[in-house]
C-alpha cells in the first residue's frame, strides 16, 4: 500500500506549486482561487514539507478549523501542526467553564512560536479574539530544564513558586508541582502530561513524562520547558493578540475573512456585556485589555504575507492564482456511478488515489471495483488506483494535475468525524491519584490480583534508596498490602450492592483467583 507521498510529490513537481512558492517569496497579498474541498490542505502540507516555516490558518469557526487541522495532521504528521483554541466557553467565563486542555494547547502554541518552530497553526475567531501575553512576558516567565545540567531542587522550587505553580501532594492538573525525595513532579501549561524530574545531587539526572492517573512513565525527554498559566497569571502585563505575537515573516492564510472579522467584533460586544454585568469589576481587566477587535487584527496584517482562499475575498490581491479543482461528488453508495466516474478519469490519464484510515475499507473498495469491472460491459477495464492509508475531510479532483483524490466516507455516504490528538484519558475503573486523595480510611477497594481490601491511607516507603508513596491496604486477618503509586491501575474502588458490606479476601489464598475464574466461565457460557 502506497502512502500520501505520491500526492504531495505530484503537487511539488507542478507549475502551480512553483507559482505558489514565488508568490510567497515576493507578494504580500495573494488570492488562491478555485481551491476546493481538502485540496488547500494538500498544497499547504506540500509547502511545509518543501520549505518549512510558520503558517497561521484562520478559519470561520471551530468546526472548520478542527477539520482543517485534522487533515494537516493526517497528511504530514501530528508534530507538524497545532490547533490554537479559545481558553473559555464565553468571555469572562467562571473558572468551571475554563477548559484546562485548551489552556494547555494555547500555551503550547505560544511556546513553539517563541522558539521559532516551523509549524502550521490553525485557529478561528473566538480563539483569535482572546488576547495573550506578549512575547517578552512569556520569555521572562518560561524556564527550560535539560538533562545533565546543574540545577538545584531548591532553585527550581523557587522558580515554580515565582511562576505561581501550586505545591500539592500529587500532581493532578496543570499548574501544580509536588516534591518527593529527589524527585519533582510538575505539570507545565505547555505540556499535555506532567513531567518527573529526577535529581542526583544538584544535577538533573532524568526527565520523564508520566500519566497522572497511574503515575507510570510514558517516555523520556532530554529537555522540558515550564510555562505558567498564560491566561490568568499575568493580568497586569501587556496583552496582545496572536497575529502580533507571531513573527513578521509568518504566512497568514484566510478563508472568507469578512466572516471572521464579524465574529471577532461580536465576541468583543459579548465581552463588553459580560464585563458590565460583573458586580465587582474592579478585580477584572477591561475588554480592551483582554479581547481583540477586528481593527486590531487588520492593523496587524498590514505588513504580513497573506493568502486568501475560499469563496470570498477581503483584500485587494497583488497576485491571483487560479486552480481548476472540483469537490468529490456524492455517489450515494451507487457504485455503478462511482465505477463509471473513475473509468472516465482513467481514460483521460488521471491518476486515482483512494483514501481511508481503515485498511479493511480499502480492501472492500478494491473488491467492489474488481467485481463491477469483470462483468460483460466492463471486461478488461480494471481500474488502477493507489490506496492511501489516511483520511481527509473532503475528496477532490485536481484537473490541472490530472489527479483524483477520493475518500471512503464520501463514497459510502458516512459522516466523517475529525480526530485530534488525545490528551490524558483515564480509565473508568482504575483509581487516579486525585481519587486516591479523596478516599477515606475504611473505604473498600478491589485489587485485580488480591481481591477486596480496606483503604488505610498513604505511606512513605524507601524504594531503592528513594522515598516513594504507597497505598496501604488491609485484608482479612489484618494482613497488609502496599501498592506503589506506579501500580494504581491495578486498584479500583469497590462497587457492589448498595448497603451490603463486602467480605474481605485473605492474602495468599486462591479464593479471589477462583472467583475470577468462575465469573469468566459464566460470561463465556452466557455468550455461547
Amino acid at each position: 500500500m502506497d502512502n500520501v507521498v505520491d500526492v504531495l510529490s505530484t503537487i511539488e513537481q507542478s507549475s502551480f506549486f512553483a507559482k505558489v512558492k514565488q508568490s510567497l517569496a515576493h507578494k504580500n497579498i495573494s488570492h488562491f482561487v478555485g481551491l476546493k474541498a481538502s485540496a488547500t490542505q494538500f498544497y499547504l502540507a506540500a509547502l511545509q514539507k518543501n520549505n518549512p516555516q510558520l503558517h497561521v490558518v484562520i478559519l470561520s469557526n471551530l468546526e472548520e478549523a478542527t477539520y482543517f487541522y485534522n487533515d494537516i495532521q493526517n497528511i504530514i504528521g501530528d508534530t507538524k501542526a497545532l490547533l490554537f483554541p479559545s481558553g473559555a466557553r464565553a468571555p469572562y467565563a467562571p473558572l468551571e467553564d475554563v477548559q484546562n486542555a485548551n489552556l494547555i494547547q494555547r500555551a503550547e502554541v505560544l511556546t513553539f512560536i517563541q522558539k521559532n518552530k516551523n509549524k502550521i497553526i490553525v485557529t478561528y475567531p473566538e480563539a483569535l479574539a482572546e488576547k495573550v501575553i506578549s512575547n517578552q512576558t512569556l520569555a521572562q516567565n518560561t524556564f527550560s530544564i535539560t538533562r545533565g545540567e546543574n540545577c538545584s531542587m531548591d532553585f527550581l522550587i523557587d522558580v515554580l513558586f515565582t511562576y505561581n505553580f501550586e505545591r500539592v501532594q500529587f500532581v493532578t492538573e496543570p499548574g501544580q508541582f509536588a516534591v518527593r525525595g529527589g524527585l519533582i513532579d510538575v505539570w507545565s501549561y505547555s505540556n499535555d502530561f506532567p513531567s518527573r524530574i529526577d535529581f542526583f545531587g544538584d544535577e538533573v539526572d532524568a526527565i520523564k513524562v508520566f500519566d497522572p492517573a497511574d503515575q507510570i512513565s510514558i517516555k523520556t525527554l532530554n529537555q522540558i520547558t515550564l510555562t505558567p498559566d498564560v491566561k490568568n497569571k499575568f493580568l497586569s502585563e501587556k496583552h496582545i493578540h496572536l497575529l502580533d505575537f507571531i513573527d513578521k515573516e509568518a504566512c497568514v492564510w484566510l478563508r472568507d475573512f469578512n466572516t471572521t472579522l464579524e465574529a471577532i467584533d461580536k465576541y468583543f460586544i459579548k465581552a463588553e456585556d459580560a464585563f458590565a454585568k460583573i458586580q465587582n469589576n474592579t478585580v477584572q481587566s477591561s475588554p480592551h485589555f483582554l479581547y481583540a477587535q477586528s481593527k486590531e487584527i487588520l492593523q496587524s496584517l498590514d505588513h504580513k504575507k497573506v493568502i486568501e482562499f475560499g469563496s470570498s475575498f477581503y483584500f485587494k490581491a497583488q497576485e491571483i492564482i487560479q486552480w481548476n479543482v472540483l469537490p468529490q461528488i456524492s455517489f450515494n453508495k451507487n457504485f455503478e456511478i462511482l465505477i463509471q466516474n473513475l473509468l472516465d478519469y482513467q481514460k483521460r490519464n488521471y491518476t486515482i488515489h483512494l483514501l481511508s484510515d481503515k485498511p479493511k475499507q480499502l480492501d472492500r473498495i478494491e473488491e467492489i471495483l474488481h467485481d463491477f469491472t469483470v462483468n460483460s460491459e466492463n471486461i478488461g477495464k480494471e481500474i488502477e488506483f493507489t490506496a492511501n492509508h489516511l483520511t481527509i475531510h473532503e475528496g477532490f479532483v485536481d484537473n490541472d494535475l490530472k489527479m483524483v483524490v477520493y475518500t471512503d466516507h464520501q463514497i459510502f455516504d458516512r459522516y466523517h468525524r475529525y480526530r485530534v490528538k488525545d490528551s490524558y484519558k483515564k480509565s473508568k475503573q482504575a483509581l487516579t491519584i486525585q481519587e486516591i486523595t479523596g478516599l477515606q480510611k475504611g473505604d473498600f477497594v478491589t485489587h485485580i490480583d488480591h481481591g477486596i481490601g480496606v483503604f488505610d491511607g498513604l505511606e512513605m516507603m524507601d524504594v531503592g534508596g528513594k522515598l516513594q508513596e504507597a497505598v496501604r491496604l488491609i485484608y482479612k486477618g489484618n494482613d497488609v498490602l502496599y501498592v506503589s503509586i506506579q501500580s494504581l491501575h491495578r486498584i479500583a474502588k469497590y462497587s457492589g450492592k448498595e448497603g451490603k458490606e463486602p467480605v474481605l479476601n485473605k492474602l495468599g489464598t486462591n479464593v479471589w483467583k477462583n472467583k475470577k475464574a468462575a465469573a469468566k466461565k459464566k460470561v463465556k457460557e452466557l455468550a455461547f
